[in-house]
């Protein structure tokens, strides 16, 4: 079981939970709260994007782990989810 905190995101509170990527596949994948599973999204996009970078500059392959990729897919493909929050979830972190 993973936490889903802060639910129905109610107060502008600042919360530092360490979840693994894992978790935060989880919780993008399946969590009923939507802000928690976009925040979870946007974090774990985060961290691709820092290993991304990490990686160009190391002149190494770009790749993304298929954990990511299939927590994605399940929010893409979740027909209970409005259409306009899926199409969200795709937008980067700024």
């Amino acid at each position: 079981p993973v936490a889903s905190l802060l639910r129905n995101f109610s107060a502008p509170v600042v919360l530092n939970i360490s979840y693994s990527d894992e978790e935060l596949g989880l919780l993008l994948a399946h969590d009923s709260d939507p802000f928690n599973r976009w925040e979870a999204g946007q974090r774990l996009a985060t961290r691709r994007l820092v290993r991304l970078t990490q990686a160009v500059q190391a002149g190494e392959p770009l790749e993304l782990d298929s954990m990511f990729i299939e927590a994605l897919r399940a929010t893409l493909n979740n027909d209970t989810l409005d259409p306009a929050f899926r199409e969200l979830v795709l937008t980067l972190p700024s």
